[in-house]
């Protein structure tokens, strides 16, 4: 494990080796999970790079403090689990913490389970990244040093240097789409915003009208008794109805504004057709957002920010779903 060469060739063919096994494991762990194929990475192409980076971090941490403390002799293997266990752990949290800061998501979420911190890292997986990362060490990267070492250098150098170039394409393509993924998600959070406040205005018109109707049924100065009692039913079926949801709800708010514009004319027009703008934008936003391959590579992320935002996504999308394969069904 530790007489192989340590160099910049042998260190970035083990970051895409390493890389691309990671990336294979998580597609099957997916699978079994989802049932079905999601590229579980950030980057588009096959790799991983948090594997990779690990991986290379284990490898030189491991031989760094071998050379320090056991005289660059093997360590045994429950000094190798600690070690890998610390590093493995570190580099999750760190990870975790960086990426939820920039885009105010955790693409991982442990705050479900015991002895967890901050919902980074939890012990279970703490103890599963230790092991796995000690058999990798002591079995797999020992045949994988000798295949690395055994390719030629006229071979190995143009397969890394088209490997690399593939890389940092790729980067450069998925920075931009996570760049674009937060701006979604600041859009759609403030397309929200807008909705509470308008909603606010509306539910506040329609209790004034609802008051002044009633008074005129009351006072007898409504001529058509039974046409204005239905219209008055309708106005406070369709105030409970806004009333009803701190959130956007997923159900056709619009045939209400539509519903309202239609019968009434004394409710102000502009704010039922805000409501109306607002309500469709944020459907457009969802379903842009439920069908992005960030959000599809990681349906479970979380974000205490965007909780809610999350949640209706994911119920937008499970209702559709559910109606997509009632129709399916129907004959």
């Amino acid at each position: 494990m530790l007489n192989h060469t340590i160099d910049l060739y042998n260190l970035t063919f083990y970051f895409f080796v390493y890389g691309f096994l990671g990336w294979l494991v998580e597609v099957v762990y997916a699978f079994i999970k989802h049932g079905k194929y999601v590229n579980r990475g950030f980057l588009y192409g096959p790799i991983c790079p948090i594997y990779g980076v690990g991986v290379i971090t284990i490898y030189l941490s491991i031989h760094k403090l071998s050379t320090l403390f056991l005289g660059g002799q093997a360590p045994s293997w429950w000094m190798l689990f600690i070690m890998v266990t610390v590093v493995t752990t570190g580099l999750e949290l760190i990870t975790g913490s960086v990426m939820s800061y920039l885009f105010g998501t955790r693409w991982w979420d442990y705050s479900d389970r015991r002895f967890n911190l901050g919902g980074y890292i939890c012990l279970d997986f703490t103890l599963i990244w230790g092991l796995a990362g000690t058999l990798l060490m002591q079995i797999v990267h020992v045949r994988m040093a000798n295949v690395v070492d055994g390719i030629p250098r006229n071979i190995g150098n143009p397969l890394l240097l088209m490997l690399m170039a593939f890389f940092i394409i790729d980067g450069t393509s998925t920075v931009r789409t996570l760049i674009d993924f937060r701006s979604l998600l600041l859009e759609m959070d403030n397309i929200a915003k807008q909705y509470v406040q308008i909603r606010s205005n509306l539910v506040f018109e329609m209790i004034r009208l609802k008051d002044e109707l009633s008074e005129l049924i009351k006072t007898g100065v409504e001529k058509k008794t039974d046409e204005a009692g239905q219209t008055l039913k309708r106005i406070q079926e369709q105030l409970k109805e806004l009333q009803v949801h701190e959130f956007i709800p997923d159900h056709p708010v619009k045939n209400i504004i539509n519903e309202l514009i239609d019968e009434d004319k004394k409710l102000n027009v502009k704010t039922k057709i805000e409501l109306k703008r607002v309500l469709e934008h944020y459907e457009n936003l969802s379903n842009r957002f439920s069908k992005s391959r960030l959000y599809n590579a990681f349906p479970d992320m979380k974000s205490i920010k965007y909780k809610a935002l999350l949640k209706d996504v994911r119920d937008r999308k499970k209702n559709k779903n559910k109606n997509k394969n009632r129709g399916n069904q129907t004959p």
